[in-house]
């Protein structure tokens, strides 16, 4: 394995965890949106914390 080879798989194994980690964080966007449209305040906060 060259080095060429090793950069490259640093590179799609980090563009892979960059887009999980931007997936992961409009997902927790969305659902927020969803819970605070269903939950009460009280419920919502205990969402939050747990």
């Amino acid at each position: 394995m060259s080095v060429n080879d090793s950069v490259n798989r640093i590179v799609v194994g980090s563009g892979v965890i960059f887009a999980g980690t931007l997936a992961g964080l409009l997902f927790d966007i969305l659902i927020k949106g969803v819970l605070t449209s269903y939950l009460s305040p009280a419920d919502f906060g205990t969402y939050s914390l747990a």
